[in-house]
């Protein structure tokens, strides 16, 4: 938590599975806005819900629009001094391992300049995989890195360099926190 700056950033994370939201949810010191597809803000009561609480939305399919969405969000977020979460992946894990980071996250955080805050959730797979109806026991954690300046990336030439560093962050945290875990046991 240490890590976390008080003022406006983008939090960029591995997505593991359904509790990652909420776990967020409850240690975050300040509610945070999301990005997510536009499918989810078709579904009656979680649509207009998310609408209602500045969530953004992102078509997908369509980069001109996701990029406007995103620009609008980012005004939202400056003007209410929030900070805004991405799972790079753009879905959930489907085997326990992390799925190639696409770009959104970080031409965000190149053209508002906030800092990128990494962060790693482990366990949340292991909780509910895909396709298993039934919650399992187990322990959820999370691990938010040092926060990283993106004008030391300051050109869309090095975006990938930039995906590259903060992908491999988080894979190096995640190993981290496993070999922990496995001490515990």
């Amino acid at each position: 938590m240490e890590n976390l700056p008080a003022t406006p950033a983008v939090l960029v994370g591995n997505h593991q599975g359904m509790f990652d939201i909420l776990v967020l949810m409850k240690y975050l010191p300040r509610p945070p806005v999301f990005v997510a597809k536009q499918e989810l803000f078709r579904i009656p009561v979680l649509g207009p819900g998310m609408r209602a609480f500045g969530h953004i939305s992102v078509d997908r399919k369509n980069s001109e629009k996701a990029i406007a969405s995103i620009q609008t969000g980012t005004e939202q977020l400056l003007k209410h001094q929030q900070q805004v979460i991405f799972f790079p992946e753009g879905t959930r894990t489907r085997d326990g391992k992390m799925l190639p980071f696409k770009k959104g996250a970080f031409v965000f955080a190149l053209e508002s300049g906030l800092p990128i805050v990494p962060f790693c959730v482990r366990g949340s797979y292991e909780a509910l995989p895909p396709g298993v109806k039934v919650v399992r026991p187990g322990l959820i954690e999370v691990a938010f890195l040092a926060p990283l300046d993106p004008a030391t990336y300051p050109s869309f030439a090095n975006k990938e360099e930039l995906i590259e560093h903060v992908y491999t962050l988080i894979e190096n945290q995640l190993v981290d926190m496993e070999k922990d875990f496995s001490g515990r046991e």
